[in-house]
């Protein structure tokens, strides 16, 4: 009987050990399908005429696993939490609370030490302006006047307070700000007729006082309404 060659006898162990359900690939070796393969360099794939792998799984079943929570750079995903990009707010963006704007203090709302106060108001005919939000000591407050029958709403900020603060709004028409000395008033809505919604800060000192607040002309009733909050840092 003739002795095999050395090539024989090692394609014979291949095959054994492939049968054996315990085959792996080792380092310059063949990728076995369907059995766990190994190596110690890393294995790369390129396609110069386009995609370079692509992976297909069961429903319902994620076509890739990791065995690491390393971050894998330049990998892009177009969804987060099966959630597109435009469900989120950009990082310069504005988030309002509807709740909050119309008074109601939103859970969770404060975040460490702050004051919180809110207010809603409804002005008829027989009133014409009115302080609807104030801060907690009375220092600051928002005041809606209400002109009727036709020309509609308009809010200012007030500073009843002996020093001096500096205050910032932003509404639907743009951004606005204004130095206010003690005793001093400055609109941050314009007079009209339409809904309007405006977020104003305003620093005195190291105080620092966020108004957010809504103002709506109802031609029908013929009355003017006003909602708002005030979070402060002291």
């Amino acid at each position: 009987m003739r002795r095999p060659s050395p090539a024989t006898a090692i394609s014979v162990a291949a095959l054994f050990i492939a049968l054996s359900g315990t085959a792996y690939a080792a380092t310059g070796g063949t990728f076995i399908l369907g059995k766990a393969n190994s190596a110690t360099t890393v294995s790369s794939l390129t396609n110069t005429a386009g995609t370079a792998l692509s992976l297909s799984s069961k429903a319902g079943t994620p076509p890739l696993a990791v065995g690491s929570t390393a971050q894998v750079p330049n990998l892009n995903s177009s969804l987060l939490g099966g959630r597109s990009a435009s469900s989120f707010l950009g990082a310069n963006g504005t988030a309002v609370n509807a709740n909050a704007l119309r008074g109601i203090p939103p859970s969770g709302f404060i975040q460490g030490a702050g004051n919180l106060r809110s207010g809603t108001k409804i002005i008829g005919p027989a009133d014409f302006n009115t302080s609807f939000v104030t801060t907690p000591d009375d220092a600051f407050e928002l005041i809606g006047y209400c002109d009727l029958p036709s020309n509609g709403t308009e809010m200012g900020v007030f500073n009843k307070s002996t020093a001096s603060a500096d205050a910032v709004w932003w509404n639907m028409d743009g951004v606005g700000s204004a130095h206010m000395s003690p005793n001093f008033e400055t609109l941050v809505i314009g007079q009209g007729t339409a809904p309007h919604v405006v977020v104003v800060q305003v620093t005195s000192g190291t105080r620092v006082m966020t108004f957010t607040a809504t103002q709506e002309y109802l031609a029908g009733p013929d009355r003017c309404e006003f909602w708002g909050q005030v979070l402060s840092n002291q």
